[in-house]
């Protein structure tokens, strides 16, 4: 039955004409991965391309960012940032390790020293802070500001400054799946930085977005973008629930919106299926149960423990100042 459903999408539009323009085919990392036309990011360039391979993707009435991890070049690192303002991006949920089985799936577009400001066309970033916590994830924040010359050349100004956070979980590779239980702290931790930094001055008027990157920026993309939509939804419920989540539907939805592979692989696609099913005897019961581990070997494992008040779980060992 999955399997007839996950090959079953209608969706198989070709209609990438400016990602495949000459100029901007060296701003793809791969040539079969290429955003929708009808839903790219444009960039507020004026003398060159607009072009960045990044989505404006939206499920359950929640907008994210969906992209590419940006390539070495300074000008891609460039392109990066500036959607980073342009688009009031506050986290940057980071899903892929730089290599994989000795294949580079990202390359570093962040500084790797709190001394040491990476600069790329006009913009700057510094590095604040470093963290690593449990369940293979490491954050950091950053501080991000375009110079005033270069802002004013812009098609439209953006913000001079922002903080930014980037949540980079490394316990997930490339067409598989993560344990449920390390998707949902993955997820609440997220959550909470984005909670944080969307207050900031730099946002004020906008709807501050959560950027979400594999390699590609459609399997993990897409797998991570429905799992949060199952918690968000999943949280909601009560006396005027909303209609019941359909997987296949959202699956759609998404590859409607970037690109035919959102949710690239059929394993995804059952993981989505039973963090569903698990996620909501989960918030039933607003305690710890037991799950299952590896869509490998037909489960999905793993143990939530339901800290918060509403049984959403929680990240530990987040050691911040209050803001």
């Amino acid at each position: 039955m999955f399997e007839q459903q996950f090959f079953s999408d209608p969706y198989a539009s070709k209609n990438y004409p400016t990602a495949l323009a000459e100029p901007n085919l060296k701003l793809n990392r791969y040539l079969n991965t290429l955003p929708l036309e009808h839903h790219r990011v444009k960039l507020p360039l004026a003398d060159t391309s607009d072009y960045i391979n990044a989505s404006h993707t939206e499920l359950g009435g929640v907008g994210y960012i969906s992209c590419q991890a940006p390539l070495k070049d300074s000008d891609s690192i460039y392109r990066f940032w500036l959607m980073v303002l342009s688009e009031h991006i506050s986290t940057i949920a980071m899903l892929t390790g730089l290599e994989e089985d000795g294949k580079t799936k990202a390359d570093q577009y962040w500084p790797d020293s709190l001394n040491k400001p990476l600069k790329a066309g006009g913009i700057t970033v510094c590095l604040l802070r470093e963290q690593t916590i449990p369940g293979d994830i490491v954050i950091r924040r950053f501080q991000v500001s375009i110079d005033h010359t270069m802002n004013k050349k812009l098609t439209h100004p953006v913000p001079h400054t922002a903080e930014v956070a980037q949540v980079h979980f490394t316990g997930w590779r490339d067409l598989e799946v993560p344990d449920g239980t390390a998707i949902a702290d993955l997820i609440g931790t997220v959550d909470t930085y984005h909670g944080r930094l969307s207050r900031q001055k730099a946002h004020k008027g906008a709807t501050p977005l959560i950027a979400v990157h594999c390699s590609a920026g459609v399997g993990r993309t897409g797998t991570f973008i429905v799992a949060r939509e199952i918690m968000r939804h999943t949280r909601h419920q009560g006396k005027n629930p909303p209609p019941q989540f359909v997987v296949t539907d959202a699956v759609s939805h998404l590859r409607a919106q970037r690109h035919p592979t959102m949710v690239q692989t059929e394993s995804q696609f059952v993981f989505c299926h039973l963090f569903l099913r698990e996620y909501k005897k989960m918030h039933q019961r607003r305690w710890s149960i037991s799950s299952v581990s590896d869509v490998s070997r037909g489960e999905l494992g793993g143990c939530w423990t339901a800290d918060a008040a509403d049984g959403t779980a929680v990240p530990e060992l987040i050691e911040e100042e209050d803001e």
